[in-house]
């Protein structure tokens, strides 16, 4: 169970954004300088967004 104005929240709507770029990256018709950013972007930021939001879940 998500609280939308706890910090689970605000995590899961930032996972989500990124997500969104991720799919935006790789549509036929992006750039590869922005292909390139986005996914670069992608793959440095998820991981911890992951162990913050595994981290303030398992502190309840």
């Amino acid at each position: 169970m998500i609280k939308k104005g706890g910090i689970e929240g605000k995590l899961t709507s930032l996972s989500n954004s990124i997500r969104k770029v991720k799919t935006a990256a790789t549509t036929v018709g992006a750039s590869p300088r922005y292909k390139t950013v986005c996914l670069y972007l992608v793959a440095n930021i998820m991981p911890t967004i992951e162990k913050l939001y595994n981290a303030t879940c398992r502190q309840k």
